[in-house]
């Protein structure tokens, strides 16, 4: 029926999931989720239900900066300084993503514009992954 909204659930994943990075223990529930996406995926779409991930790389967070503070710290450097450095040699893009960023690329998943999209993720890190 036009305008009925097809349910859909979104995970959020992260890049570590697929490239895991050296002493990121934690990067295997990444995976695991990646994969309960898939699965969940072939059981609800007959349903009509979508599951999708998302896979974001350095978003300017409390939960990212944290570490980074630490680290730049540790160098005696100032975070913005260190950032710039830091996303200069890891990004493309030049930039960490926003949480807003992040935000408005879930709406677009679970908008009826990707509504032939369950399944899978969409890895949004700036090209940091050169993923394909």
């Amino acid at each position: 029926e036009e305008g009925t909204k097809i349910p859909y659930i979104a995970h959020v994943l992260g890049v570590a999931g697929t490239h895991p990075s050296p002493n990121y223990v934690l990067s295997c529930f990444g995976t695991a989720l990646a994969q309960l996406t898939t699965s969940v995926a072939d059981e609800v779409a007959p349903d009509g239900v979508r599951v999708v991930g998302i896979s974001p790389g350095f978003t300017a967070t409390e939960r990212v900066l944290g570490p980074i503070r630490q680290r730049a710290e540790a160098q005696g450097a100032s975070l913005d300084d260190f950032v710039a450095g830091f996303v200069a040699s890891a990004v493309p893009v030049g930039r960490m993503a926003t949480a807003e960023e992040m935000g408005t690329l879930i709406a677009i998943l679970a908008s009826d514009v990707s509504a032939f999209v369950t399944g899978t993720q969409l890895i949004a890190d700036g090209g940091a992954s050169r993923a394909i």
